[in-house]
């Protein structure tokens, strides 16, 4: 009888390793496709369609034109790249009190999150969703 309930007690613990391996390794593989980068090349196609490249790293540079701090602790950025003035994003980043102002230049390290639809001044203003990994400010 001894033997039985230990036989059991290993091959229930042998199973608890096998669940949690599985786990740890499907969980690793979602970090992998989080990592895939965008070449610069790519900019504008992600641009124009960024549910297409969604979990898609960028390291982008770009210039603040507004600074938006909500009470739930995130921090919106309204920005355009320093490549094409009219290329508007939008980023955010689970952080308040950041250390950036309007017309700073920032290089942002991100993940493609979704596409952004709102209202600019004069029209509907659509742009790619990115959640900063990092933000560095330049000047």
């Amino acid at each position: 009888m001894k033997e039985i309930v230990t036989t059991l007690l290993i091959l229930f613990a042998s199973l608890i390793l096998l669940v949690s391996y599985n786990a740890r390794k499907s969980n690793s593989s979602t970090q992998t496709k989080a990592r895939k980068m965008v070449p610069i090349k790519d900019f504008a196609k992600m641009y124009r369609n960024p549910q297409a490249y969604y979990n898609h790293q960028i390291i982008l540079t770009a210039k603040v034109i507004k600074v938006i701090e909500n009470n739930k602790g995130m921090t919106y950025l309204p920005v355009y790249t320093i490549l094409k003035k009219e290329q508007n994003l939008l980023i955010y980043i689970k952080q308040t009190k950041l250390n950036v102002k309007v017309n700073n230049t920032i290089r942002v390290v991100g993940i493609i999150r979704n596409q952004y639809e709102g209202r600019g001044k004069k029209e509907l203003m659509i742009a790619p969703l990115i959640e900063a990994i990092s933000i560095e400010v330049l000047d």
